[in-house]
């Protein structure tokens, strides 16, 4: 790699446990290569072969689902240090189910899925950290998961406006807290119109349940219906 991301591979909870001065070597066991692209542009299309899980190393992408006509729904958000697609790399399925745009330009590091969870002829005893950290990070993404489909099956846009800005709440474990998300892209998240969320987000701030100011949201839980 041509810049140095030491530090942001050093906070990734996929090397937790690994010492610094051993994660070049483990990234060459792992084949890695590293891609530039630019705003807007795909990092993995729809109906792609996923052979690869990504890294984000700088800049920002969204995993995107778009309908036969039309809408979005993203999926995740991701920035700097954040992994994906390795659900459909470890599974082998030929076709993915969704996208990953770049949102910004950004630089993205590759890494092969077979030499990550098979341990390598050497015998680096940093491997098997490495499994168990993909492991855990694999869990916690079907956690977020059963997350979202438990904001989604709310009956009506309030509940799913309320249902998710509890969940950043209670991530944040406080009131007040932002979002990774501008308007549009809460709609997409939610499912939901943008001018319909941008009105139902006003009437609870008329009715006291919150507060917020572009993406910084303040609960009133001493509201009740």
């Amino acid at each position: 790699m041509e810049k140095n991301y030491d530090a942001i591979l050093n906070q990734m909870d996929l090397f937790r446990g690994i010492e610094t001065l051993q994660i070049p070597r483990l990234l060459n066991c792992l084949s890695t290569g590293t891609n530039t692209f630019q705003k807007n542009e795909f990092i993995f299309s729809l109906h792609q072969t996923i052979k690869k899980i990504g890294i984000m190393l700088s800049g920002k992408a969204q995993i995107v689902q778009d309908d036969f006509l039309g809408n979005r729904t993203i999926l995740s958000d991701l920035q700097s240090g954040d992994l994906f697609g390795e659900s459909f790399a470890f599974s082998q399925m030929p076709i993915s189910s969704f996208s990953v745009m770049a949102i910004t330009d950004c630089t993205v590091l590759f890494i092969d899925p077979d030499k990550l969870a098979t341990p390598c002829f050497t015998g680096c005893d940093f491997h098997h950290t490495l499994i168990q950290n993909m492991l855990k990070i694999v869990s916690l993404k079907n956690i977020q998961l059963t997350e979202k489909i438990e904001v989604l099956s709310k009956r009506s846009l309030r509940e799913k406006i309320l249902s998710y800005l509890s969940l950043m709440s209670a991530k944040y474990s406080c009131f007040e807290f932002s979002i990774p998300f501008d308007r549009q892209a809460l709609a997409d998240y939610l499912c939901a119109d943008r001018s319909a969320l941008s009105a139902e987000l006003s009437r609870l701030k008329r009715e006291g349940y919150l507060d917020y100011h572009k993406n910084q949201f303040v609960l009133h839980y001493h509201k009740n219906e």
